[in-house]
């Protein structure tokens, strides 16, 4: 899960640093931390994760 965070952190960034137009940047914020944006997926699989991991990944996702 940290690799897919940090993943998403490095493509959104760097999506982020190319963007010039304020559409575009506001279709980006929907596309990482929308309803169904790939972030939200990723965290929404913390239930999977055995409670000794959880708080790793949440203090991880957070300082991201």
């Amino acid at each position: 899960m940290k690799e897919q965070i940090e993943k998403i952190k490095k493509n959104s960034l760097q999506e982020i640093s190319n963007c010039q137009e304020e559409k575009l940047l506001n279709e980006l914020r929907v596309k990482y931390l929308g309803k169904k944006g790939e972030l939200t997926t990723v965290l929404r699989g913390m239930g999977a994760l055995s409670p000794e991991e959880r708080p790793i990944i949440r203090k991880f996702s957070k300082s991201s």
